[in-house]
């Protein structure tokens, strides 16, 4: 027999004996009806038994899985490496781009802020003339003067299948007391890591009002 089919085979043998032991195991656990002291102690001794499987399949398959991360790395490192020259340069580009649209669109805006100003202006010296001269009443005015175009002026950024030039709007906090209620976030492991250290519900409850405490 060739020496390279020996691990092989030691390895069918291996896999063949830990399916059969699983099998088993199922079996048992499916067949354990906790009513009693003695099938308590069936359950945990299950549970050991399982514990002890967990381990047997870790021998089996831990070097497999080395060897699969290692070669895993390996190829990451070699995609890195094909990538980030490349990537580093496409995002110095998108900077560039990104910084010129940003300007565009500041530019728009600030054209239709100026169109906008305009139409209200002449729209406001329009009704006042016919204000002027009785062709409209003071309510009918004010109704009028709301009653201008909305003026909407597009930045010049010319569009791509595949390339996004949309705004990312982000934000920062400056004064985390005048954020309203709805925004603030529960912070549900540290309620935890309290509820573990109490292991009480009462005292859990009425140091976190609000929760119920309860355990499995």
């Amino acid at each position: 027999m060739s020496e390279n089919l020996v691990p092989i085979l030691q390895q069918s043998i291996d896999l063949a004996a830990l399916n059969q032991k699983m099998a088993l195991l199922v079996a048992k656990g499916e067949a354990i009806k906790v009513c009693d002291q003695a099938t308590d102690l069936d359950a945990k001794q299950f549970e050991l038994e399982v514990k002890s499987y967990e381990k047997a399949v870790d021998l089996y398959a831990d070097a497999d899985i080395q060897d699969a991360t290692e070669r895993l790395n390996r190829l990451r490192i070699a995609k890195m490496k094909l990538l980030q020259p490349l990537v580093l340069v496409r995002d110095k580009v998108r900077g560039i781009r990104k910084a010129w649209e940003e300007a565009e669109r500041r530019a728009a805006e600030a054209e239709e802020k100026r169109l906008q100003d305009e139409a209200d202006k002449a729209r406001a010296k329009e009704v006042a003339g016919q204000l002027r001269r009785g062709e409209i009443g003071k309510r009918e005015a004010e109704q009028l003067k709301l009653e201008v175009p909305k003026v909407t002026v597009k930045p010049s950024i010319p569009t791509m299948q595949g390339v996004q030039s949309r705004r990312n709007w982000t934000f920062e906090i400056v004064n985390e007391n005048l954020i309203p209620e709805r925004f603030w976030t529960i912070n549900a492991k540290a309620i935890g890591e309290m509820v573990r250290a109490t292991k009480n519900k009462e005292q859990a409850e009425k140091a976190c009002p609000g929760i119920r405490v309860f355990s499995e």
